[in-house]
């Protein structure tokens, strides 16, 4: 299909999933688009405005919180950390984790890369628990106000005997990588994958606060999109949420640069120190296949946050990072924070892969739909 008539074809599929005529795209947030064939970017295109008080367009290099999709680079950094010899995945959580109480001596990484550990959401627990002067918007608060939590009620499960979506698995994830590594976790991903690979545009949010939002990395790095939410009445006001968590989030990019972490990632990051074969075993589901539960847990307030794609009574395949869908051999993962909405989707058997990237939030499932059009169109 040729690539001008691949572009006609996605407008007016993100029209229709977006239910918007091209007009609209002149004054609104919107959504950036790429489609990837052969390693080789078939559409890389933006929709609408990066900052719609300037009317400034989204493009390749406009730079979007990734929201949960930074789950597989936290798990790529827990895989590289194996490989060059500073953990192993069977390692009790514990072990790199010392203030994790003994209810958490069974939890295991594996167990925290496929959210089968029992921890509970570090947001659903009450900051009243936070320690004295502590800065709740960071990772480290994060391990801190778990092992509070479970040490007073106990895990949710006992680890490996059921799948649940829990962001904090991937928070504690980012602190074992700084802790082994002896790096920030920001520094890193950035020391190891992004500054080889020549993702100029590519960043993790570091864990140090600032005094007001104006100082915010969103609103000093350059490209960076504004997030948008609508109202009521249709429009769109300013969301973002400025948090310095990461691993379960908090990863920064743009299309251009995902270009070239996908075929990296289709190389098996073996130029980057891991070895043949891990970034395939991130692809697999671990332990046995685990049901959910069968009912949608939903909290208005905090599941609009981080979006757990769930269905009822329905098998979990989840890999390192990745949901895995074995009827069409591929792997996604959704992602949806205040002002940002994202979905990185990959074929295993074919170079084929689509990364939808919003700066509009709670739209993560029309990006879904957006994407299944996409593949039943042949783009």
């Amino acid at each position: 299909m040729a690539r001008g008539h691949s572009s006609g074809v996605v407008q007016d599929l993100v029209n229709e999933c977006f239910e918007f005529d091209t007009s609209d795209w002149r004054c609104s947030p919107g959504v950036a688009v790429m489609v990837i064939k052969n390693r080789v970017p078939i559409i890389m295109q933006g929709f609408g405005q990066s900052c719609t008080s300037d009317k400034s367009p989204l493009t390749a290099q406009s730079v979007f919180d990734l929201a949960s999709v930074t789950k597989h680079f936290t798990a790529c950094a827990v895989v590289l950390c194996r490989d060059m010899g500073l953990l192993k995945l069977d390692d009790a959580a514990c072990s790199h984790l010392p203030d994790l109480p003994p209810a958490c001596s069974k939890i295991t990484i594996n167990h925290l890369l496929a959210h089968q550990s029992g921890i509970p959401e570090y947001f659903e627990l009450s900051p009243e628990w936070e320690e004295p002067h502590c800065n709740w918007y960071n990772t480290e608060a994060v391990y801190r106000l778990c092992a509070k939590a479970i040490e007073d009620d106990g895990l949710e499960f006992e680890p490996g005997t059921k799948h649940e979506y829990i962001n904090s698995n991937y928070a504690l994830l980012a602190l074992i990588v700084a802790k082994v590594s002896g790096k920030p976790f920001h520094e890193f991903l950035q020391q190891y994958f992004f500054t080889p690979l020549g993702m100029t545009n590519t960043w993790v949010i570091p864990p140090e606060p600032w005094d007001d939002d104006s100082k915010a990395p969103r609103h000093t790095r350059p490209n960076v999109v504004r997030g948008y939410k609508e109202t009521d009445e249709g429009d769109f006001v300013i969301d973002e949420d400025d948090v310095v968590i990461a691993g379960d989030g908090g990863v920064f990019s743009c299309l251009s640069d995902l270009l070239l972490w996908d075929n990296a990632m289709r190389d098996g990051f073996v130029e980057l120190g891991m070895k043949p074969g891990s970034v395939d075993s991130m692809f697999e589901a671990y332990g046995n296949t685990l049901k959910t539960d069968a009912t949608d847990k939903k909290d208005d307030t905090k599941e609009k946050k981080r979006k757990k794609k769930k269905k009822k009574g329905y098998e979990q395949f989840y890999g390192k990072g990745w949901e895995i869908n074995p009827d069409d051999h591929s792997v996604e993962h959704l992602g949806s924070w205040n002002g940002t909405s994202t979905l990185y989707y990959r074929r295993l058997d074919e170079e084929y892969t689509i990364i939808l990237l919003a700066n509009i939030d709670d739209v993560a499932h029309l990006l879904d739909d957006l994407a299944q059009c996409i593949v039943e169109e042949g783009v």
